[in-house]
């Protein structure tokens, strides 16, 4: 890995950690119809990461299996959901500056740091995988997924192991914290 990718890599970290403690800060969850919704919308971005992790092979094998085989970067699409449900827990009608700065900052970063982070990502895998990736490229979208899975002779199955290698057990970590400090802040509303 290079040095340039290891400190994109702290800078995606730190403005994920930034975001969370202004959301924190800033958020004042007030219903618990929008807490359940958007805890359902976190969890089903979390579940797309596990199984997503659960398939990658960094810089190994180029996986067009499980999630990969529907989408390019399904781990993106789990971040975005995961990212969806925490800004719909914080709507509150009677504090509306507070849920548009969280959804303007959510959308703001979010689509900065992943449009930067999508095109390293392809860069490195055209020069590791080269004309593989570039016919996996061509017929798997980056971001909405196929209705069809897209198999190139792979016989990955998901691995408990890797998801533990991966290290997405931080992300499940976070999420629940999260999701119970909303719903301790909604509760003393």
């Amino acid at each position: 890995m290079d040095k340039h990718k290891i400190s994109f890599t702290r800078i995606r970290l730190l403005v994920g950690i930034t975001f969370a403690s202004i959301y924190l800060i800033v958020s004042k969850p007030s219903l618990l119809v929008l807490y359940v919704i958007g805890a359902e919308l976190a969890i089903f971005g979390e579940v797309i990461r596990i199984w997503s992790t659960g398939y990658i092979r960094k810089n190994k094998l180029l996986c067009s299996a499980g999630p990969y085989g529907y989408l390019r970067h399904p781990l993106y699409l789990g971040s975005f959901f995961i990212g969806l449900g925490f800004c719909v827990i914080a709507i509150n009608p009677q504090v509306i500056v507070n849920t548009i700065i969280i959804f303007v900052l959510f959308f703001s970063l979010f689509i900065f740091i992943y449009n930067t982070a999508i095109k390293k990502e392809e860069e490195n895998l055209i020069k590791t995988f080269g004309n593989e990736y570039v016919r996996y490229k061509e017929v798997v979208p980056s971001i909405i997924p196929r209705l069809r899975p897209y198999y190139e002779d792979n016989l990955v199955r998901f691995s408990w192991s890797l998801f533990l290698k991966n290290k997405e057990y931080n992300a499940v970590i976070g999420v629940c914290i999260l999701l119970i400090i909303a719903y301790i802040k909604l509760m003393m509303e």
